[in-house]
């Protein structure tokens, strides 16, 4: 997820949350459980777990502070005791101030009234400070003013919980509804014509319905399928306990085969790295709503492979498959009115795409009217060609275009996209 404001205005979005912590207050337990909570959201998390830090280190740890929408702080009894804790806060806070980080105090097992006024603990780390550095009451009187405002901030306090899940799962959803909030508006050129294919999947979908669905999604190569499938994944996966997206499946099947890409979609499912039984992983998998795309794919095989029944995947789960091939969709045992065809865009919607590549606006600049009417006829409503094309034309003279086009006129309809790919992406 990345920001919706200019890069001067928020983090450059390298990393969704940065957290700032005490570790041998929370690492073993708390810290583990709100990390694998966040990662099962999708959220990606920067934590710093080496416990040998210098300069080079440093730098690093600024890099990720200045890279993450969302700073999440978690005040423990020993954090104040911590130099490198304090001197992050002193980044997180610079951050907050400079590009509108989000910062979230956790105050896990300190009232927050003692981090805010250095008492208890906090006094007593402070005192340490002072005596190690007698001749630095500048930088402790900078670390006393970022503990007192980041203390004042709306944060979570772990004594008004029930118990630690429930904390966790408070924070988890607050921190996904500040990344969607933050999320990158999508370029105006990506939205033509998607609205109506993301409303059908969509329907298709039926989220709220208990059955294990698996849905198709086909069309050329360059229509967009992919897209398709990524928009649905990010705006659902939410909704489900584990998730996985397994891309370029035709391509990766050759490479490694069917059984590691099986062996890491089960992995990324169920969070496991090493080897796993299959008795053990359908006995989870049995308990687990799940959200999995498997992209590209052109032999039934690979889709019965990946996502036959033999999964028994537990109930409202989804499951998306993309391929050029409706025969594949079929095949491989997906029902007809589950499959959705992405359609090529209109004549309206092809000029105007390529017209946001070729001339930043959503219609031709005067003169060249004729010239892109065939150009966008040429292409055939394919997105992929049409945004290739339209940004190879960008700010060529006449002449070339006649030129070039004079030379895409001699090749069939469905060859253009390996002509643009051969010619255009190595020019």
């Amino acid at each position: 997820m990345a920001s919706s404001a200019s890069s001067s205005q928020v983090p450059c979005g390298k990393h969704d949350v940065f957290i700032s912590f005490r570790g041998p207050d929370i690492r073993s337990d708390f810290l583990s459980h709100l990390k694998r909570a966040l990662r099962q959201k999708n959220v990606d998390v920067y934590v710093d777990d080496r416990l040998e830090r210098g300069e080079e280190i440093w730098s690093v740890l600024v890099n990720a502070i200045e890279g993450s929408m969302i700073a999440l702080v978690i005040f423990s009894d020993n954090y104040a005791s911590s130099e490198w804790c304090l001197e992050e806060l002193v980044k997180i806070v610079e951050c907050k101030k400079a590009n509108q980080q989000i910062v979230i105090p956790i105050f896990y097992r300190v009232d927050p009234s003692h981090v805010r006024h250095q008492t208890h603990t906090y006094a007593e780390a402070f005192t340490h400070h002072e005596q190690r550095f007698p001749d630095n009451m500048d930088n402790l009187e900078n670390w006393r003013s970022v503990l007192k405002e980041t203390a004042h901030l709306s944060g979570y306090h772990s004594s008004n919980f029930q118990d630690e899940s429930e904390l966790i799962n408070a924070i988890v959803e607050d921190v996904f509804k500040k990344l969607e909030v933050n999320t990158q508006i999508v370029p105006r050129s990506q939205l033509i014509g998607f609205h109506q294919n993301f409303t059908n999947v969509e329907s298709l979908m039926k989220i709220e319905s208990p059955e294990v669905r698996v849905l198709g999604i086909w069309g050329p190569g360059g229509i967009g399928k992919t897209t398709l499938a990524s928009a649905i994944f990010d705006n659902f996966l939410s909704k489900f306990e584990s998730h996985c997206f397994l891309e370029n499946v035709r391509e990766e099947s050759t490479k490694i085969g069917l059984s590691s890409l099986r062996q890491k979609l089960l992995s990324k499912l169920l969070d496991q790295k090493d080897y796993i039984n299959m008795n053990h992983t359908m006995r989870r998998l049995k308990q687990k709503k799940v959200l999995i795309v498997i992209d590209d794919v052109d032999n039934p095989k690979q889709l019965k492979d990946l996502a036959g029944q033999q999964l028994h995947l537990g109930q409202g789960s989804r499951v998306i498959v993309t391929s050029r091939d409706k025969h594949v969709l079929r095949s491989g045992g997906i029902h007809e009115k589950y499959i959705h065809e992405v359609r090529e865009l209109s004549r309206k919607e092809s000029l105007e795409l390529f017209s946001m590549h070729a001339f930043n606006q959503n219609h031709p600049i005067q003169g060249y009217e004729e010239l892109s009417n065939l150009t966008a006829a040429l292409v055939g409503g394919i997105p992929l060609a049409l945004e290739v094309l339209g940004s190879h034309f960008h700010s060529r003279d006449e002449a070339y275009w006649k030129s070039e086009l004079s030379k895409l006129q001699k090749y069939p309809h469905q060859d253009i996209q390996n002509i643009l790919k051969v010619k255009l992406f190595l020019n």
